[in-house]
């Protein structure tokens, strides 16, 4: 199962979980029930959103029919994207 990491966005904080990639979370309560975290932190419904561009291990298409090294295994990517 994918991990992710979603921001609350009362307090910014980011909390990371796993969870099926069909799934959709938008409330505290979802969130700390998925991530056993304490749901009397936050209001139930306090809204978090999913971290985009967070370390979630995607991977583009191109890369996997590509049996070299990406540019950016080196270091740094020099498109600023790895194809995606």
């Amino acid at each position: 199962m994918p991990t992710y990491e979603y921001r609350c966005e009362g307090s910014e904080e980011i909390f990371e979980v796993k969870h099926a990639m069909a799934l959709t979370v938008s409330r505290w309560a979802e969130l700390a029930e998925l991530g056993d975290f304490d749901a009397a932190r936050f209001p139930p419904d306090a809204p978090v959103r999913k971290v985009i561009g967070s370390s979630g291990g995607l991977v583009s298409a191109s890369a996997l029919k590509n049996p070299d090294l990406p540019p950016c295994a080196g270091g740094s990517c020099p498109s600023g994207g790895c194809g995606m």
